[in-house]
């Protein structure tokens, strides 16, 4: 039958097609593949990431494998040497099909392809993608070099160009690029290579990402740990140390826009990862940026600059850095606040050496209207448990408009101060009362104790749209399901989670003492899940992050609570998203 339609109606078709499927129906006969030749080659996706088969993923909810959420197109995915290999020469032997080429995205895993014959084979495709509009290069092994975008014959088709990329060349930003809306820049090197970036030639940008190190997503909101989460999970906590040297380096933000724009950024987006900042850099953001159109705000894992060293005249060697112990009138967020009243989503991980979260606090407060937050807090360990009253009251000025909330809390070590035990990373749960205010929330993410956990549902029960909460088990100090003569049996955790003499492939490869330690961790968690379940009515699917797993359980039937498999885990975004739509 399929013979007998239009070619428009095939190509629509095609384009809603998994793979397989595509090219299954594009062998049928010449007039098929005639007209879907251009569909497989839209949108090439390359990704030898493992999957996962054989799970349930509900009805209707698709997993879109392009990086465009709206996408109207299922890409072609190569995940072998073999077929990467076939691809790149059958664009070289054939220019025509490489003009079809309009979507290239490279995730972190590609086929194991040696970096110099790779090169090799894009510097002879990309003068051929004139109809390039979509360009991803998230590969972390070899980041794509920035000669390589002063190849493409039309750069000004180009509308997004997101990844790591070499250095930025002055040769870059040769030509006007009048569509590029959405540009990204990772893994740069130096600061003073952000000076080859001309604004003059992006008139149309609306979305800026720029990240110190190499990234692997482009997701503003996402359920992936990130570093000060992982470090939450651990046993120790972390040093102030490195934190401080990198205060010492020069800013991003001013070599960034040194001359500013003659005409302020009308950014939507601005992302800002591993950068040192100053409060000088809040004046030169709010002079180079129309903040009123700025929607989207996110400081990943930046580190704020909040006194400048006293100047010494002695040798170098002699210089002693002098840091004063009480905060600044005015730092990074009171400056930077004042522009960001229509602000709509902000994740926020800002530090500093003092540990200093007021000024974060004053600034969400300041602001209207959010409906997603992300807060990354880092506090002393030798201030005992933390306190969320100040945050949980900054959050009382968005309690109608919330629906995404991500707390993160750390605890840092001092210079010279001791390692502190793991378990003093915690918080009075009296100080999260505020949440129960936050009536549209629909996802919550916040850290957690073992002895808590049972204590959580009860401060959220007047949540009535809560759907997704994700947990982040902060400690390892829990009771087994049964324990002999009712004491507490934490042995096999820590065995498990802590450094030992017992080589760790002992927990990981099958054996009875890791399938019955996995077997009570599971059926903990469940009696969790049903927990939750019968106090939050509206709950959907609930969360456990540990150091060394996650866990998802659907609670969408309280009479049939389940835990689902790793495919969950890895698109737990796509659950969060639905929800937050709804």
């Amino acid at each position: 039958m399929e013979f007998a339609l239009p070619l428009d109606v095939l190509r629509d078709i095609g384009r809603w097609l998994p793979q397989n499927e595509l090219l299954h129906l594009a062998f049928t006969c010449k007039r098929v593949y005639k007209a879907l030749h251009a569909e497989i080659y839209r949108a090439v996706v390359l990704d030898s990431s493992k999957r996962v088969f054989g799970d349930d993923w509900p009805a209707g909810r698709r997993v879109c494998s392009a990086d465009e959420p709206d996408a109207v197109f299922e890409p072609v995915v190569i995940r072998s040497l073999f077929a990467l290999t076939h691809f790149l020469k059958t664009l070289q032997a054939h220019p025509d099909y490489a003009r079809l080429v309009s979507v290239l995205i490279a995730r972190p895993q590609i086929p194991d392809m040696p970096e110099l014959a790779l090169h090799g084979l894009l510097q002879t495709v990309f003068p051929l993608l004139s109809s390039i509009r979509v360009l991803h290069w998230y590969l972390r092994s070899g980041p794509l070099q920035a000669q390589l975008l002063t190849l493409l014959p039309h750069p000004h088709h180009l509308q997004s160009l997101r990844g790591n990329f070499g250095r930025p060349t002055p040769a870059m930003f040769r030509s006007e690029y009048s569509t590029l809306r959405h540009v990204e820049l990772s893994d740069f090197g130096p600061a003073r290579s952000l000076q080859a970036i001309d604004f003059e030639t992006l008139p149309r940008i609306s979305s800026l990402t720029l990240s110190k190190t190499s990234s692997s997503n482009q997701l503003l909101f996402s359920s992936l740990l990130d570093a000060c989460c992982q470090n939450a999970l651990g046993p120790k906590a972390i040093s102030m140390g490195p934190y401080i040297n990198e205060g010492n380096t020069p800013t991003y933000v001013s070599a960034l826009f040194s001359p500013p724009p003659t005409t302020p950024l009308l950014l939507r987006s601005l992302v800002l990862r591993g950068m040192c900042l100053k409060a000088s850099d809040a004046r030169l953001l709010l002079e180079s940026i129309d903040c009123s159109s700025l929607r989207h705000l996110s400081l990943e894992n930046c580190f704020e600059t909040l006194f400048e060293d006293l100047p010494d005249n002695g040798p170098p060697a002699n210089r002693i850095q002098i840091r004063r112990r009480r905060a600044p009138d005015v730092s990074f967020m009171d400056l930077l606040s004042e522009g960001l009243q229509k602000l709509q989503l902000l994740k926020i991980s800002l530090s500093n050496e003092m540990c200093y979260n007021s000024a974060t606090f004053r600034a969400i407060s300041k602001m209207n209207g959010l409906s997603q937050l992300s807060v990354h807090l880092k506090t002393f360990c030798r201030n005992g448990p933390v306190d969320f009253t100040h945050l949980v009251d900054s959050l009382q000025s968005h309690k109608d408009t919330l629906r995404y909330l991500d707390i993160c809390s750390n605890v840092v070590d001092e210079i010279t101060a001791p390692p502190c035990p793991k378990n003093r990373n915690y918080y009075k749960l009296e100080s999260i009362l505020g949440l129960s205010h936050l009536r549209q929330l629909r996802f919550l993410r916040i850290p957690t104790t073992y002895s808590q956990i049972e204590k959580v549902p009860v401060v959220l029960s007047e949540l009535e749209n809560l759907k997704v909460v994700q947990l982040l088990v902060t400690d390892l100090e829990r009771t087994a399901p049964n324990p002999c003569n009712g004491c507490p049996n934490t042995t096999k955790s820590a065995l498990c989670n802590f450094n030992s003499l017992i080589a760790q492939e002992f927990f990981t490869c099958a054996n009875p003492f890791v399938n019955n330690l996995e077997h009570e961790q599971n059926m903990q968690h469940l009696q969790y899940a049903t927990e939750y379940r019968n106090i939050l009515s509206t709950l959907s699917y609930l969360r456990f992050d540990l150091k060394q797993v996650s866990q998802v359980f659907d609670c969408n039937s309280l009479n049939h609570i389940r835990l689902k498999g790793q495919m969950y885990v890895d698109n737990f975004d796509a659950l969060i998203q639905l929800s937050i739509d709804v």
